[in-house]
Parts: structure tokens; C-alpha cells; sequence
């Protein structure tokens, strides 16, 4: 199993914090929004599993977690969406399949759907996101957070069809200390100021999404509270060529609720093919009519029994002498000999790029951890 990291970049002078594991194709966790969300508290069973055959990057949104707590009021999405860009490039990220939970997945697909995104997605997959935003009493239950313990129990039970969760202080109390963090509950709770005179926006789901182009897999759970029932199938039909899957009695957090069954079904569309590698070329009609009525090329002509018998018996005068072998210093030497073609690490590639990184061992996850929710 891959260890996981805890790192923090400088990005246009925010500090911003994430977590990192594993080698190969990249895969970015995006954790939802919620009183004490951050990425370490969403993916803790997501991240060993897609290690192991990626390299993950979970990064904490700005506001959130360990990064700085910084709020635009006047383009929140916006500028969370261009911290994320900014990290991606200092890590020398070019494109990546993105995983979005409620308010990850709305910011994803505020992108994704958007005239010019600016993010290179290759793959996307949306945990409980998209569809209509929460609102009424679940937004108004999801805002109800006074600090305390009961408080964020309360919190925690909103999104998950188990109730054991709530109960368990190895969830809650994790996300109870990143909720009052310095700066973390003034910058959630901003969320309710509204100027003079403002006008909601109107209800419905606010994404074009025929404009998506990039292979989806759209997971949810059928018991979420959060959002309205058969949510999931909608965006799913919405989007070209989405896939859907739904788990059974889960909740807003299906990715912990049924954390292997989640994982597989996100490994399983992660290997698929990938979208921008191109299939082998296949010949034109022309072609494969011009190969059927090629005239047939003659056979290499072959010794008559005469001469294969003379040569068996002809001296061997052109046998070539045997290469020398290299002496067992010198084969020593090769074995030990540094890689001029090595690339430098991701950290060391991102420090080249002027990005200031510092990296610190990654808490042990527990198995159960907290879930997302958000105004998506």
C-alpha cells in the first residue's frame, strides 16, 4: 500500500495544502463542502485503494482544511477553481481524471460545462453532485452548526443513511477540530451573507450538460437526504454517454458508506480505455480491397539436394570470432552506474517550476470518516 503524504504548495501566495499517494496515471480527489470538510476526512478509504494504481492528489479547497482560509465574495467558485489550477500546474499535472463529491463535483461541473474550461479533465466522476442545489430545510439543517459536539453529529447524520456514524468519535471528532479551526468556521459560515436585496437564483439544476465531453460516471446513494430522489439518473441521462451507478442504502457519501464497492466501481471505469489515446489505424476499403488482389510475391527459391549436401560438408570459413565479454569489473561497473535519464520526481519538478513545497507524514486514516455535504 502506498503511503500517503501531507504536503502544502504556495500557489500565488496561498498556501494550499494536499494529500498524495502512489505512482502512475493521475487521479484528483475533490472533497464536497460542509462544516469540517476537508480532503483528509473524505477519501481516507478512496486514496490507499486508487494508489495503487495512480498517483492521487487530494487537495483541501481553499477555506477548507490546511489551506489558506480565503473567501471571494465576489466569484467563490471562481477563484476555489483557480487555486485548483494553480496547484495542478505546480505539481506539472497537464491532465488528469477528476473525482468531484457534492460541492467538488458542482465546482467540477461548473467547469466542465462552462464555454472554456480550464481544467484538463480525462476522465470525471461525480460523487453525489449535480442536479438541483440543496435548499429548503436541508439547507437550513446542513447551516445549523452552534460548535459543539452534538451539533456536529447532527451534521454528520444529515449524510449518511447509518446512523453508527454519528455515533462514532473516530468521525466526528476529526471534522469537530477542522470546523473550528482558525478562520474554518467564519469562512464556512459566510455562506449565509447575502447584500442588500438580493435575488435567489432560480430553482432547478443550473448546468448545460450536453456541453460535457469527457467520459462520466455519475454515484450516488438512493438514500441521500440531501439531495431529491432520482437526481443521480437525471444527470446521468443528461450528460453523453454517462454511466450511472447507484448504491443501496447509502446516503450524500456513498464513497465511505460502501467504500469497497465504491472503489471498485471507480477502478473498474478508471481502466477503460483512455478517451485521448488514439485506436490502431485500420486500413481504408481501398486498401483492404488491393491487398485481396495483390498478385501473390514467389516463394524464396529453394537449394536443390546437391547443393544442400555440399553444404554440409563445406568448411566453415566464414564463422566470425565471438564478442569479447566485459571483465567482471566492468560489469560492476555498469550495474552501479547513476541513470543519466531519470526524471525528476513530481516535488522536484514543481520546486523547478518555483512552487514551494513542504511535505510532512499524512495522519493514519481511520475507516470511518466523515462525509460531504454542500450547497450543490
Amino acid at each position: 500500500m502506498a503511503e500517503t503524504a501531507s504536503r502544502t504548495v504556495t500557489v500565488d501566495g496561498v498556501r494550499t495544502h494536499f494529500l498524495e499517494a502512489g505512482d502512475g496515471p493521475p487521479v484528483v480527489l475533490l472533497h464536497g463542502g460542509a462544516w469540517g470538510e476537508c480532503a483528509a476526512t473524505a477519501w481516507p478509504t478512496a486514496i490507499p485503494a486508487l494508489s495503487r494504481a495512480h498517483r492521487v492528489i487530494a487537495p483541501d479547497w481553499l477555506g477548507f482544511g490546511g489551506t489558506d482560509k480565503i473567501v471571494d465574495f465576489a466569484d467563490r467558485a471562481g477563484r476555489m477553481l483557480d487555486n485548483l489550477e494553480g496547484l495542478l500546474a505546480a505539481l506539472g499535472v497537464e491532465e488528469a481524471d477528476v473525482v468531484g463529491l457534492s460541492m467538488g463535483g458542482s465546482h467540477l461541473l461548473r467547469d466542465q460545462t462552462s464555454p472554456s474550461p480550464r481544467l484538463a479533465v480525462r476522465r470525471m466522476v461525480l460523487v453525489s453532485a449535480g442536479g438541483p442545489p440543496v435548499s429548503g430545510d436541508a439547507l437550513a439543517a446542513l447551516m445549523d452548526f452552534t460548535g459543539t459536539v452534538d451539533a456536529m453529529r447532527a451534521q454528520i447524520a444529515l449524510a449518511f443513511a447509518d446512523p453508527s456514524w454519528a455515533a462514532d468519535d473516530s468521525v466526528v471528532m476529526p471534522r469537530l477540530e477542522a470546523a473550528l479551526a482558525p478562520g474554518a468556521y467564519e469562512a464556512f459560515a459566510s455562506l449565509a451573507l447575502r447584500p442588500p436585496g438580493h435575488r435567489p437564483p432560480p430553482l432547478g439544476d443550473p448546468f448545460d450538460y450536453s456541453r460535457v465531453t469527457v467520459p462520466t460516471l455519475v454515484t450516488a446513494g438512493d438514500l441521500d437526504r440531501l439531495k431529491p430522489p432520482g437526481f443521480a439518473a437525471d444527470v446521468a441521462a443528461a450528460i453523453p454517454g454517462a454511466q450511472l451507478r447507484t448504491f443501496p442504502g447509502c446516503g450524500h457519501c456513498p464513497q465511505l458508506e460502501a467504500a469497497d464497492a465504491w472503489n471498485d466501481a471507480v477502478l473498474t471505469f478508471l481502466a477503460q480505455p483512455s478517451p485521448t489515446q488514439p485506436s490502431p489505424a485500420q486500413p481504408s476499403p481501398a486498401e483492404t480491397a488491393q491487398a485481396r488482389t495483390a498478385p501473390a510475391q514467389p516463394s524464396p527459391a529453394q537449394p536443390s539436394p546437391a547443393e544442400t549436401a555440399q553444404a554440409r560438408t563445406a568448411p566453415a570459413e566464414t564463422a566470425q570470432p565471438a564478442p569479447a565479454q566485459a571483465a567482471p569489473a566492468e560489469t560492476a561497473q555498469a550495474r552501479t552506474a547513476p541513470a543519466e535519464t531519470a526524471q525528476a520526481a513530481p516535488a522536484e519538478t514543481a520546486r523547478a517550476e518555483g512552487a514551494q513545497i513542504e511535505t510532512a507524514p499524512a495522519q493514519s486514516a481511520q475507516a470511518k470518516t466523515s462525509p460531504e455535504k454542500e450547497n450543490s
